[in-house]
């Protein structure tokens, strides 16, 4: 299976760098554009740079002799990331991490999300994670999901379909077949009760896990 892992633009702490290393263990590295911050930090190189690089030295890219470069001129109908996704899709990725190091310009962010969510190739077949080293979301599609030993944190399901039919146990609030229109905050930040909870859905959703 091949595993993608991008590193997005934003402010990488050094103390959350091994973090980071292990989510990118295994995985194609990609830095997209200003996210090369992150592999000059921990002292790696990305398999590929993708990306306008108006937040990339030149230097940096010239030293980059085992990196895939692809520049795009800064007039483009894309965003980097836009640009980064279509090529992991394109290479026939099945699992896709996103690293947000932190959320920056909403917009920025937002579309990250939006981009994420609405491609249709994505929820089913491909997974794809947008994570830090506070939160994880992932774009779903008719599942079944466990969290184990993870009590105390929230989880908030996001429909992404019209209506998601939901079904949650080990949850403060547990639920069976609860039918949650997109667009409604219904399914908002439920706290894990127990060591083993599960959820369900039927449908296409964006499950958020985060800290209590």
């Amino acid at each position: 299976m091949l595993s993608y892992i991008l590193f997005l633009n934003g402010t990488y702490n050094k103390r959350h760098l091994t973090f980071y290393k292990k989510q990118a263990h295994g995985k194609i590295k990609v830095a997209v554009d200003g996210g090369y911050k992150f592999f000059s930090l921990a002292n790696l190189k990305p398999n590929f740079l993708i990306g306008d690089l108006d937040s990339v030295r030149l230097s940096e890219i010239s030293s980059l002799s085992k990196t895939k470069v692809f520049k795009y001129p800064k007039e483009k109908n894309q965003t980097d990331f836009e640009l980064a996704l279509d090529f992991c899709l394109k290479s026939n990725a099945k699992d896709i991490v996103v690293v947000v190091p932190s959320l920056g310009d909403v917009d920025h962010f937002l579309g990250v999300v939006m981009a994420s969510s609405f491609n249709e190739k994505i929820g089913d077949k491909i997974k794809l994670r947008i994570i830090n080293n506070k939160f994880e979301m992932t774009v779903v599609n008719n599942t079944r999901q466990a969290f184990n030993n993870c009590v105390g944190k929230r989880v908030s399901v996001l429909a992404l379909s019209d209506r998601i039919s939901l079904t949650m146990y080990g949850f403060d609030y547990n639920a069976k077949n609860l039918a949650v229109k997109r667009g409604s905050g219904h399914a908002l930040r439920n706290r894990i009760k127990n060591k083993k909870a599960s959820l369900e859905i039927s449908g296409k959703a964006l499950v958020i896990l985060s800290p209590p």
